[in-house]
């Protein structure tokens, strides 16, 4: 029988309409009844409460004027940790820049000169330590020069350093991710 029916899948349709049909006008015999039958008196307890409100439409305002301020969540005045003249304006007034973008070029003037004449130092102080270390495995040299020589040593490094760092700080990066407000006379530059 149900090899029939795959074969006419058309009749299953009709079927199910019929069932459909039956059961949409089933509904009507079922009808809500505006008479109560005053066969059994009703008790508080048995009641449900009910509560009424009456609605009426309004007019609506749909839009709303707001006034007021925006202010940023972070915000950095970037000032020159070198002096020099200003080489480069790399951004302009209310760019979004994104953070270690940069903002500002200051002239490098002699800083790369003063940073390989500072390495230069630092490797002739080295060779001049290797040497008197050498020299006073021998009783060659005091225990007084050697420890000079290290002190000059540890000193061309500090200035190494110090050389490298001025000439990095020619080179303004923003801090974080924000808008270039404005360049200012004390700050160089004021960051959102």
């Amino acid at each position: 029988m149900f090899a029939q029916l795959s074969k006419r899948p058309w009749i299953i349709a009709i079927v199910i309409a019929v069932l459909l049909l039956a059961w949409l006008f089933s509904g009507e015999r079922f009808v809500a009844r505006d008479d109560v039958e005053p066969d059994q008196p009703a008790t508080t307890n048995d009641l449900a409460r009910v509560e009424i409100q009456w609605l009426q439409a309004q007019p609506m305002q749909r839009q709303h004027v707001v006034q007021g301020q925006i202010e940023a969540w972070r915000r950095v005045e970037l000032r020159a940790q070198v002096s020099g003249s200003v080489q480069n304006l790399d951004q302009d007034k209310g760019n979004r820049v994104a953070a270690d973008q940069l903002l500002l070029s200051i002239s490098p003037d002699d800083r790369p000169a003063q940073v390989a004449r500072s390495e230069a130092d630092v490797r002739q102080r080295q060779s001049d330590v290797t040497a008197a270390k050498r020299l006073r495995e021998r009783s060659l040299v005091s225990a007084n020069e050697l420890m000079r020589l290290e002190s000059e040593l540890a000193k061309a490094r500090a200035e190494l350093d110090s050389a490298r760092l001025q000439q990095r700080n020619t080179k303004i990066k923003a801090p974080f991710a924000g808008i270039y407000e404005h360049q200012d006379q004390g700050a160089i530059c004021r960051y959102l």
